[in-house]
């Protein structure tokens, strides 16, 4: 991937996972992830209560990895994991954070695949 290749950054907590997102080696933001009920689906936040929030679609190669047999009990290929962090672009363009507003290419990118950082703890 390139290296405009929006990329996740975590450190463990209690039931989630803590980081932050960057952008071409920029932070763009507070990061947390983590799994409803220990078996739900994966979602992201910023943090707050009231912060940005949505789902987390996890893919091994081209394969939803909760939608593809096998997968999820750790079965699955070693190839690239990507994540679509569903609605990260519209938090960056509404955010409290104006500065990300005109970032075209930024807003773009978000709506595409993540990857997690080399040394990334996550649920992913």
């Amino acid at each position: 991937m390139h290296s405009g290749t929006p990329v996740i950054e975590s450190l463990m907590s209690v039931c989630s996972y803590k980081g932050a997102l960057l952008y071409k080696g920029k932070r763009l933001m507070a990061f947390q992830e983590g799994q409803s009920q220990g078996y739900g689906s994966n979602w992201w936040s910023t943090g707050g209560q009231d912060d940005p929030s949505g789902q987390v679609v996890v893919f091994a190669g081209n394969q939803v990895v909760r939608g593809t047999a096998g997968f999820w009990s750790g079965k699955r290929p070693k190839v690239t994991q990507r994540v679509l962090l569903v609605g990260m672009g519209s938090a960056l363009y509404d955010g409290r954070d104006q500065r990300w507003r005109d970032d075209y290419a930024l807003l773009t990118a978000a709506e595409g695949f993540w990857r997690a950082s080399p040394g990334c703890r996550s649920l992913l």
